[in-house]
């Protein structure tokens, strides 16, 4: 959006503290597997 870092103080603190998972009833294994790679990769 080209706002300087400080713009949205409470938003930009959300995103650093938040993960957001894909949570439905409609996930396959396969979906589920996928999200899990995903965050174990983040973090190694």
């Amino acid at each position: 959006m080209g706002c300087p870092a400080g713009t949205f103080p409470a938003a930009e603190k959300a995103a650093a503290e938040v993960i957001s998972l894909p949570v439905y009833p409609e996930l396959t294994d396969e979906m589920k597997a996928f999200v899990v790679a995903a965050i174990a990769d983040f973090y190694k």
